[in-house]
């Protein structure tokens, strides 16, 4: 490179890195967001299916179409924990049947 001239080549290769930096950054905070949402959605979920006098280890289960959701409380220092236990042919299709927790 002559005189700092920047080849085509080159010119290519930094806007493609440049690109692919800024979709990087806009994928993280579309992650963070949906991170953000998984977590207010499961706690509104876990106080929506626990009683108010719930106790420290209790778990409360409810039907959702072919598959168990249960909601188990630790103590009031962690968040509840969320599984689901997907059963038959809509299970898969709905991506369930996996713990999702805090630590998830």
């Amino acid at each position: 490179m002559a005189n700092n001239e920047v080849t085509s080549e080159g010119k290519r290769m930094i806007d493609a890195w440049i690109l692919s930096q800024e979709e990087v950054r806009r994928s993280e905070s579309r992650l963070s967001s949906a991170k953000a949402d998984e977590h207010s959605t499961r706690m509104a979920l876990a106080k929506w299916m626990l009683p108010e006098d719930v106790k420290e280890g209790e778990k409360i289960a409810v039907w959702f179409g072919d598959s168990l959701i249960q909601v188990e409380y630790g103590d009031k220092h962690t968040d509840p924990v969320v599984t689901v236990r997907a059963r038959g042919k809509h299970g898969a299709e709905m991506g369930l049947g996996y713990p999702v927790s805090a630590a998830a």
